[in-house]
């Protein structure tokens, strides 16, 4: 029977035919303890004491989006993340305001929601949800001020609410009466 034997202070292992491996595989290893109890280190999503980035984007076309609503959303309405099937969002619009750009889709699931996102610097963010090619966006937990001259983008705030197209039937059947 083979034995590992473990070197702390070089921070390596040995494995049995002589070459190391770094102490990081352990948390690759499927059912590792490291694993098992510190999933925030190993997971594609950021934490929320994370520094600060917009988005992460994709090589390729993804099958979901995850909405990571910041500190200040997770504490008061619980919600950290919200995950959602790519295959569910509609039609995305994108507009210019005083204060930057705001966008908005419809995800469309049992119940309908409308998702709103402001900030600045969002032209290439929604162009990379209609594209599938954003694994999460986050919501940053100030305002921040970025210089005139930085194109990076800052996503001040994300809504999420339930959502009824306009001209439902019973408008409809009033317009017709008439």
């Amino acid at each position: 029977m083979t034995h590992f034997t473990h070197n702390r202070a070089a921070g390596k292992i040995d494995k049995p035919q002589g070459g190391t491996v770094s102490d990081l595989d352990v948390f690759r290893r499927p059912h590792s303890h490291a694993r098992r109890f510190a999933p925030e280190r190993t997971a594609l999503l950021p934490g929320l004491n994370d520094l600060y980035r917009a988005a992460e984007f994709a090589d390729s076309e993804i099958n979901r989006l995850v909405l990571v609503m910041g500190k200040n959303s997770s504490r008061f309405s619980g919600t950290a993340y919200v995950f959602l099937q790519y295959m569910c969002i509609g039609i995305g619009e994108l507009a210019f305001t005083a204060e930057g750009q705001v966008f908005h889709f419809v995800y469309t699931d049992i119940q309908s929601k409308l998702v709103t996102v402001y900030g600045r610097n969002l032209e290439c963010i929604a162009d990379s949800i209609s594209l599938r090619r954003l694994h999460w966006i986050r919501q940053a937990d100030g305002d921040f001020r970025a210089p005139a001259c930085s194109d990076e983008p800052i996503i001040t705030k994300i809504e999420i609410r339930d959502w009824r197209p306009e001209d439902s039937q019973t408008d409809n059947a009033v317009a017709f009466a008439d």
